[in-house]
């Protein structure tokens, strides 16, 4: 049900797009997520509600996120991420509509969200 919705997401994406988009990462068990480095442990996508994007055709991670943001997509969190773009949208409750960048901050020695 969950990746049923992370697709009906993703599709909107491509429609507004206008070309393939490109999955890096979609679901992951507990353990591939504890294995990547800086993974939240309470990432969306071991529930199948997150992916992380890409789509040279359109643009930069950046250029995808300013059009979907300027399309109105609903989401929980639209973020660039070095190459790629995370996007998620809750099924349940109210979504966030955070978009933006996650950038490491030097002074904090942590990653930070900055909005748009």
């Amino acid at each position: 049900d969950n990746l049923m919705s992370t697709a009906d997401l993703l599709q909107e994406c491509r429609d507004i797009l206008g070309c393939a988009i490109f999955i890096n990462s979609g679901y992951r068990c507990l353990l591939l997520n504890n294995a990547l480095p800086g993974a939240s442990k309470t990432s969306d996508h071991m529930k199948g509600l997150a992916s992380d994007i890409r789509s040279p055709s359109f643009g930069s991670p950046e250029d995808i996120m300013k059009k979907l943001h300027s399309a109105g997509v609903e989401v929980d969190q639209c973020f660039c991420e070095g190459s790629w773009l995370h996007i998620s949208k809750r099924k349940l409750g109210k979504n966030r509509m955070m978009y933006g960048y996650y950038l490491y901050d030097d002074k904090l020695k942590k990653r930070v969200f900055k909005p748009i």
